[in-house]
């Protein structure tokens, strides 16, 4: 969200490299996602997954220094997408595992993303104070204190799912009411 004019303004790059450089990062949220699918697929747990999360500030620092060449710097930013799609897809992913009853699942996917858009609306202005206030080293210190504490919900929900359903079953949300497919199984 503060990358562009990080680019712009404290690298002195043109609009057309930060926004070269914005497109490809933003590319990795969309890896991030797909290696979520495909590690979820493969029985890697949640919490495995958020580990990861301690990534992002880590990444954050180079990403917003002007110490690094771009290309780092870029490739740091692109970590932290990577990561922060992967948690994300992996959130969405838990949801069903998440809720006591199946019919909950829509709801919760609608709190979901109304949190994220209640992220998207009051981030940028957060992190533009802090900026303001502290130089963008407060990018990696925001970065951490709310991924901090998005990687202990998330532990906490992942014990949640992980201890929601008796014996791997659930009921499908394409199956008739009462009837109850073994994980991994096709309804």
């Amino acid at each position: 969200m503060v990358l562009p004019l990080f680019l712009t303004e404290h690298r002195e790059v043109t609009p057309t490299v930060a926004g070269t450089v914005v497109a490809l990062v933003c590319l990795g949220s969309a890896i991030g996602g797909l290696a979520a699918s495909w590690l979820l697929r493969r029985g890697v747990a949640l919490s495995s997954l958020v580990q990861l999360g301690v990534l992002m500030p880590v990444a954050c620092l180079p990403a917003f220094s002007a110490e690094f060449p771009l290309a780092v710097s870029g490739g740091a930013a692109t970590l932290v997408l990577l990561v922060d799609g992967l948690l994300i897809s992996a959130v969405f992913a838990a949801v069903p595992a998440a809720v006591s009853r199946a019919e909950d699942v829509d709801v919760a996917n609608g709190i979901l993303n109304q949190l994220g858009s209640v992220g998207m609306l009051m981030g940028p202005p957060v992190f533009g104070l802090a900026i303001a206030a502290a130089g963008w080293g407060a990018v990696a210190a925001g970065t951490f204190v709310f991924g901090g504490l998005g990687t202990v919900l998330l532990l906490k929900g992942a014990r949640t799912s992980a201890t929601g359903t008796a014996d791997g079953v659930s009921r499908s949300l394409d199956a008739p009411r009462g009837v109850h497919v073994r994980e991994g199984s096709e309804p």
